[in-house]
């Protein structure tokens, strides 16, 4: 699959991702069951993969040679080459995808869902609208 392709393919997946996780903006965290709480989180999860993996097929496309191929050696590169804003608050969300992937914590899932609405989607959503200009 060409490069070309690939990069919106996954921007496709992305924005779809984005726009599911948008749910979560006008959600009152405190009303949300047990449940619903654990389907914000894999969104999220999800969301997380798609914005880095996009990420890097994106300055693949643009003629980016890569030094590292993980999702915190691609947010850096992305920051440093100006598709990222500020590199911080997107290491912290890898964290929180790595932790929550990896852990089930309930306390850490309540804990995180706040960050997710405030922090992350708005990031997203950031990432998405930027993108977009390029298709």
């Amino acid at each position: 699959m060409s490069k070309d392709i690939r990069w919106k393919q996954r921007f496709q997946n992305f924005t779809k991702a984005v726009n599911l996780l948008n749910q979560l903006a006008a959600a009152e965290l405190d009303e949300l069951s047990l449940l619903e709480k654990e389907g914000f989180i894999q969104r999220f999860e999800l969301t997380t993969e798609l914005a880095w993996k996009t990420l890097k097929d994106k300055m693949e496309h643009d003629g980016f040679v890569l030094q590292q191929l993980s999702p915190k050696g691609i947010i850096r590169q992305a920051w440093q080459a100006k598709y990222l804003d500020d590199a911080e608050p997107w290491l912290r969300m890898i964290n929180d995808r790595n932790l929550l992937t990896h852990t089930y914590d309930a306390t850490l899932l309540v804990k995180t869902l706040p960050d997710v609405q405030q922090i992350y989607l708005p990031l997203f959503r950031q990432l998405r609208d930027n993108l977009a200009q390029d298709l």
